[in-house]
C-alpha cells in the first residue's frame, strides 16, 4: 500500500562562503507546503526574492518522499539542462575532461579535498569552508576524496550549450553496466567514458 501525505519543506539559499543569504525583501529560509502528489516549481527569484544568486540550496524535508529536480539555463532555452541531487559522498569520480567540478560542503566543519586526475601522480588539494562551495576545472577524469561528505556536479559549457552531470560514488563501480539511452546522428553525439577505479 502506498501512503501519500502532505509535508512542508524548508529551503535555504547559501552563498559560496557558507553564509545564509539575506537582504531587504529576501525570504531565507523559506517554506513550501506540499500536498500529497503536488508539484511545486519556482524560480530562485520567486522562492527567495533574490535577484542574483550563485551558491547552493539546502532542502530539508520532515519525512521521506520529496523528489527534487533543478533546471538551469537561459530564458530562450538555448542553454538548458538539469539534475537531481545525488547522495553525499567522500569518494567519487568526475568523468568529463574540460568540465567544471562544482562542490558544496553541507557540513559544519571545513572539508579537505583531494582531486587526483587520472594519469597524474600529484593531486590538487583544496579546502572548502563549512557550508561553503568550491569549483575546479578538470583537464581529465578525476577521483575526488574529501574529509567531509560533499555534494558535487560537473558543468560542461561549449558552443553556447550547457550540460550538467552527476558525479558517481567510487563504491558504485560495477563489472556490468547498462546505458538506457544513446544517440548518434541528426546533430547528436554520445561519448562513453569508462573509468577503472580498481587497483588492478
Amino acid at each position: 500500500r502506498v501512503l501519500f501525505r502532505s509535508m512542508t519543506v524548508t529551503l535555504r539559499a547559501i552563498d559560496a562562503s557558507g553564509s545564509l543569504i539575506g537582504g531587504t525583501a529576501v525570504r531565507n529560509p523559506m517554506t513550501a507546503p506540499l500536498a500529497a502528489g503536488q508539484q511545486y516549481a519556482k524560480l530562485i527569484s520567486e522562492l527567495f526574492g533574490i535577484a542574483s544568486f550563485d551558491g547552493w540550496i539546502e532542502v530539508e524535508s520532515p519525512s521521506p518522499g520529496a523528489g527534487i529536480f533543478v533546471a538551469t539555463g537561459t530564458w530562450n532555452g538555448a542553454e538548458l539542462d538539469g539534475s537531481s541531487p545525488a547522495d553525499l559522498s567522500t569518494d567519487f569520480i568526475a568523468s568529463h575532461p574540460g568540465a567544471t567540478l562544482a562542490m558544496a560542503n553541507p557540513s559544519n566543519r571545513s572539508a579537505t579535498v583531494s582531486v587526483l586526475e587520472f594519469g597524474s601522480v600529484s593531486p590538487v588539494t583544496l579546502s572548502i569552508p563549512a557550508r561553503g562551495t568550491a569549483r575546479i576545472k578538470l583537464n581529465a577524469s578525476a577521483r575526488v576524496t574529501a574529509s567531509e561528505p560533499l555534494s558535487a556536479l560537473e558543468i560542461l559549457e561549449s558552443g553556447g550549450k550547457i550540460a550538467i552531470g552527476a558525479t558517481q560514488a567510487t563504491a558504485s563501480g560495477k563489472g556490468s553496466l547498462v546505458f538506457p539511452q544513446a544517440a548518434t546522428g541528426d546533430g547528436y553525439v554520445t561519448q562513453l567514458t569508462l573509468t577503472n577505479v580498481s587497483s588492478t
